[in-house]
């Protein structure tokens, strides 16, 4: 399955593993662009797109249902417990981490030209940004950024969904606890959230109420891994390679924090009872030596 969410001809497609045909492929509205990976639940893809949660039929591709009023930009993939579905929509970066991107931010007037971006996807959305909030001079600036901002930021939520083959319905949502890139995760009936910074979120998966909020360990930069779950215990990798450990449950046990040394933006793995970890430059396993 692949999950194209871009400016123009974003689509949804199917292919045969053993000779690569396409067995169907479905177009998808073009709106903003998403990076969510789409998840399987019974005889459905679901995806997290921009502005709505949308299903499909695995055999045909044929859109079932879909629930509104989501984020414009979703990065991570949402988390099922049961016939439960979390959809994180994290929040679009401010404009000087926008310049870092792209040039670094060493450009001295301030401003961005759609051809700093690589991705087409983004040139379009600079345009597009520079006609409705700034003076249509073909770049943008952080005050024709800040305004296109202040709508995006309103949008973006966590939503609570109970599944359901005929009609899905939204159960709760948040607007103040969002996670970046980092997916969701739900252990233990509890759901967790990751936001750069380390700053971890235990929530009741049922009504949104929050159970704890701590920093996890001194580990204070940015995640791109998602965080895993095995063993009545949580691991998160850092952007820096910082490995945290923490107990899971309904108050915050934080058991052990490892320096590896590299970055690291792969979620790690969990296989015949060991912790596999990728950074830049090493694959690492971790387990019991008996």
């Amino acid at each position: 399955i692949v999950l194209a969410d871009q400016i123009q001809d974003s689509y949804i497609a199917a292919f045969d593993t053993a000779s690569g045909k396409q067995l169907w492929r479905t177009p998808r509205a073009n709106l903003v662009g998403g990076y969510s990976t789409p998840i399987l639940w019974r005889n459905e893809i679901l995806a997290a797109g921009p502005l709505e949660l949308t299903a499909y039929a695995l055999s045909t591709g044929m859109r079932t249902w879909s629930v509104p009023k989501m984020g414009v930009m979703p990065m991570g993939s949402p988390a099922i417990a049961g016939d439960r579905i979390f959809v994180n929509n994290g929040a679009v970066p401010p404009f000087e981490a926008l310049s870092h991107m792209v040039n670094g931010g060493h450009k001295k007037d301030g401003k961005i030209t759609p051809d700093e971006f690589p991705d087409p996807s983004y040139k379009e959305a600079v345009r597009a940004i520079d006609r409705a909030y700034g003076n249509g001079d073909g770049a943008i600036d952080q005050a024709e950024w800040d305004g296109a901002l202040k709508l995006m930021n309103t949008l973006n939520t966590l939503v609570a969904v109970r599944l359901d083959e005929h009609q899905p319905a939204e159960i709760w949502r948040s607007t103040k606890l969002l996670a970046d890139v980092a997916s969701p995760i739900v252990f233990e009936g509890i759901l967790y959230l990751l936001k750069d910074g380390g700053l971890l979120s235990a929530l009741d998966p049922e009504t949104g109420d929050v159970l704890w909020r701590e920093r996890v360990s001194d580990a204070t930069g940015g995640y791109f891994a998602s965080p895993i779950a095995a063993d009545k215990k949580l691991f998160f990798v850092a952007k820096d390679g910082k490995t945290s450990v923490i107990q899971s449950g309904k108050t915050f046990r934080p058991l052990a924090t490892n320096e590896l040394g590299e970055d690291c933006y792969a979620t790690p793995a969990i296989a015949r009872n060991m912790l596999f970890i990728r950074t830049i430059h090493t694959l690492w396993a971790f387990g019991s030596r008996n």
